[in-house]
């Protein structure tokens, strides 16, 4: 059954998204990076993943300390706990030595899958 957070679950889940991809695309080199560009990927990368970090912290959307909802519990929390996992460079890593692009793809690809899962299920309820 669709709840009142819904529609800001699958936003913020496509907000992350987004922003991961965006990242991902700057990672893609094809000669070596400049001091100035590896430090802007590394501001880049510390913010996505304390963004991502203060999510999971609470598990919700607003990031309130409430119970979650069944939908945040069942996919947000999930997408959120596995993009973290798969961002394992530390962020003062250097990105084009550290794998940075392979693990900032896999974090996006495990927000995809949870968002559309989660948009899935809610068109078989409607």
């Amino acid at each position: 059954m669709r709840d009142q957070f819904d529609s800001e679950i699958i936003n913020e889940m496509r907000r992350f998204e987004n922003l991961l991809e965006d990242l991902a695309q700057e990672l893609n080199f094809n000669t070596p990076i400049t001091t100035s560009r590896k430090s802007f990927l590394m501001r880049k990368y510390s913010d996505i993943k304390n963004q991502l970090r203060s999510a999971n912290a609470t598990g919700t959307v607003k990031g309130k300390k409430r119970a979650q909802t069944e939908s945040e519990a069942r996919y947000f929390s999930n997408a959120i706990r596995q993009a973290l996992i798969a961002l394992r460079a530390p962020t003062n890593s250097n990105p084009q030595k550290s794998n940075w692009a392979l693990q900032v793809s896999e974090a996006r690809s495990e927000i995809s899958y949870h968002l559309h899962r989660m948009e899935n299920d809610l068109s078989m309820q409607v």
